[in-house]
Formats: structure tokens, sequence, C-alpha cells
């Protein structure tokens, strides 16, 4: 069943039968592609969908979910989708034209704002509430503003269940406003990371170098569990890879920013070590055994990681960003500012690098960087680092972080059509020198 889903061609054949959205405008007006692929004890495919206007009009941008149910949960969450579906079509036509649902496979499709656990997201999503929330809440960067008339919402990122990412931008009668990003969470994990946002931008507004930044959070609004951000300019360094137009001033400048975050002391409760990695890479395992997809060489490459965790030494932990790749940095000519603080952490400098070095020769194989050229700004993203440092980085820490990061995302890549592959190299010899 899942298959039928991970390419987007067999997935516009389904949504056919079922979406009347689909129906109406048939495959020629529907750009769909696979944006991420979600295995818990559901599975979940989500699709970022661009709904091109047969006539006029702007591309309207969205995403659409089909969420697989191995339990009992199923008729409990259609009726939870159900309502939410009447309730945002009052004010979101499209909405309604994109559900769908089949008892047999145990399957829901909805877009976003809909979601089985986040309930507070249609509210969040709807423009008439967001303005009225805005202006009340005492805490809002809006408060101020008086009436906002006009009210965009764009989904940026959606993971379903867990959190999603907007983009609000408020105009006044005479084009004046604002832009503001916004984070929601399913729980109370957005009060603390506004706290642990305070605490970044704080340490890049004083650590005396203008070009290296951190978003300011601005506000933390706790009936939506939701911390606003101010928009930061600029263009993630995946956009300019994929544009052709990034270079060795770029890798550097990246090396720079995380040397920032590395240097300095946070009040930070989370920790994260290699015992955490481990259990990270065995749950993706896990899941993907669920779904039969049994591989000798996962488990074996698996067990020879595991083996390095009793050999690897103690080192000191700083602030580490956790998912420090190059969608992780905002880049406005020769301002870069360090994004997505989700995961902030303690825990070794080294996950921060082997993650991004990982993330360069992935590029390599999608196409975006030849061979050489990634080879090459790791060596450039790693020298500016050591000189950036105030420790230099344990190369057995650095060998095993790199494993786990090319095993996690072997893991992700396995189930996406059309994706790179990455084969685990069951083989590994760490440089001990």
């Amino acid at each position: 069943m899942l298959s039928t889903f991970l390419d987007a061609a067999t997935a516009r054949s389904y949504f056919a039968n079922c979406l009347p959205l689909f129906q109406q405008r048939g495959n020629a007006h529907l750009d769909l592609t696979v944006r991420d692929v979600l295995v818990r004890d559901d599975w979940l495919v989500v699709y970022r969908l661009h709904l091109s206007p047969v006539a006029g009009g702007v591309t309207k941008p969205c995403v659409l979910v089909v969420h697989h149910f191995s339990d009992s949960k199923f008729d409990k969450e259609a009726v939870r989708i159900e309502k939410m579906t009447h309730s945002v079509g009052a004010w979101d036509p499209v909405v309604p034209q994109l559900v769908g649902r089949s008892a047999r496979d145990k399957l829901l499709i909805y877009p976003f704002p809909l979601d089985t656990k986040i309930t507070h997201l249609p509210d969040a999503a709807n423009p008439g509430t967001v303005r009225k929330y805005f202006s009340m809440e005492e805490n809002s960067p809006l408060n101020k503003l008086g009436s906002l008339p006009e009210c965009l919402v764009e989904p940026v990122r959606h993971i379903p269940m867990k959190r999603s990412q907007l983009r609000y931008t408020f105009r006044h009668n005479e084009g004046a406003g604002l832009s503001v990003y916004a984070k929601t969470f399913r729980r109370e994990r957005g009060r603390k990371l506004y706290q642990s946002m305070l605490q970044v931008a704080g340490l890049f507004a004083g650590q005396g170098n203008p070009l290296l930044t951190a978003p300011r959070p601005l506000a933390y609004l706790p009936t939506w569990q939701m911390v606003v951000q101010e928009e930061a300019a600029g263009r993630t360094l995946y956009e300019l890879l994929q544009g052709g137009e990034a270079g060795d001033a770029q890798m550097a400048a990246a090396a720079k920013v995380v040397a920032v975050l590395h240097n300095h002391s946070l009040d930070l409760e989370n920790r994260h070590g290699p015992e955490d990695e481990m259990k990270a890479i065995s749950t993706s395992c896990e899941r993907l055994a669920r779904l039969g997809y049994d591989d000798d060489d996962f488990e074996l490459t698996g067990s020879r990681i595991r083996d390095l965790v009793g050999e690897l030494p103690r080192a000191a932990t700083v602030p580490v960003h956790r998912d420090f790749y190059d969608r992780q940095l905002l880049i406005d000519g020769d301002r870069i500012a360090l994004i997505d603080l989700d995961e902030l952490t303690y825990g070794h400098r080294e996950i921060d690098i082997a993650n991004f070095e990982v993330h360069l020769q992935l590029r390599s194989l999608q196409g975006l960087a030849s061979l050489e050229q990634a080879t090459r700004w790791q060596h450039v993203f790693s020298s500016e680092y050591e000189r950036q440092a105030l420790e230099p980085l344990n190369q057995v820490l650095l060998f095993f972080y790199r494993a786990t990061t090319y095993f996690r995302l072997a893991c992700k890549y396995l189930l996406q059509s059309g994706a790179p592959a990455l084969q685990p190299v069951c083989c590994f010899t760490p440089n001990r020198g």
C-alpha cells in the first residue's frame, strides 16, 4: 500500500478516484511532489501540492497528507478530521475538496491545516482568527499595529501530529505591514523553544560580528503553543546550491556561524550523546522493518556502528544545533543566519560538523554539486571551523557521527521514489590518527 503513494504519478491516480479537486482539475493542473515520509506507529506521506489556477490568479502552495492507521484509531480520527473539515471549509473552500478516506485500507487523506493531533492548527491558519488573536494577545508583536484588514497565511513546513511552521503577512490598507514566521506545536515544546531562541539570539547579538546572526523570537502565544519570530532576509544555503550560486565563501561562513554556537554556554535542559544516536538509528530500522523493508546490510551496519560506542573517547559537550545542514542557514549577501533551533541541546560538537559534511555528500548524489565540489567544500568548511573553534575536533567522534548521520539518511531515502540510492557501508574503519 505504501508504495502507491511514494511515487507522485501513482499517487495522483489514486487521488483521482477519491478527491474532488483531482477529479475536477485532472493531473495537468496539479503539481505534486513527495516532501516527507514519516514512519511512526502509523505511516504518513506528506506532499507539496501547487494548485496552478486554470485561468488567472496565483499559484497556491498546499500540503497534502496521506495517513495510514495500523490500529483501531482510524474511526476516531476520521470523525475528528470530518469536524475540522466542516469548520475550515467555511473560510477555505478548497480544503473539503482535498479530504478523502478509505475504511477498507484505513487511510485518511487531508490537507493543511487539518491535523489529527495539533487541534489548534485550523485556528492558527484562519486569517480572520489570526488577525483577531494577534491583535488581542498581550504578548503579540502586532498588538500595537491597530487594525489589520489583510492577513496571508502560508504553510512553510508541516510535520503532521508534531509541528507546523507558518509565514504570516499582515498589511494595512495603506500597504504597510509586517511579516513574521511562527511555529506551532502539539504540546508545550514551543515554550522551551522560545526561551532557547532568546538565549541564542542574545548570544549572536553580543558576539561582535554583525554578519553572523540568529533571528529574534518576538513572542510566545500560549493558546496556540506558538513561537513567533522575526522574518530574516535571504535564501537558504540549500536554495543557493540548487541555483548553482553556492561557493567557498558560504561554506566558510557556515563554519563560522556554528562555531559561535559551540564556543558559548547556554542554559539548556536537554543532552544528546552517542547512546541517543544509537536509539535514533535503531528506531529507524524498527520502523522500516514494520513496513517490510528488512535489509541485512542495514542490520550489519547498525551492529558495527554499535560496536564503536564502547570505544568512543570522553569529550566535553557544548550547545549543538543537532540538525545542522544547508537548509538551516539563511544567507543574505555577506550575512548568514542560523535558523530552526528545534533540536538545540548539549552534545558533542562533532555531531553538527558530521551532519553538515554528510549532507554535502548527499547533494553531490542529488546532482546539486559535483563530487569534486562537495569534497572541496567539505575541506573549506572543516578547515574554517578548526580556525574558529575553541577546541579541536575529535576524529573518532567525528567518524562515529558521520556513520550515524549517513545511516539515518539511508533509511530516510530508502522510502522515497526517485531519491539517490544511499546504501549503508558495512565495513567502517575509523581514522584514529
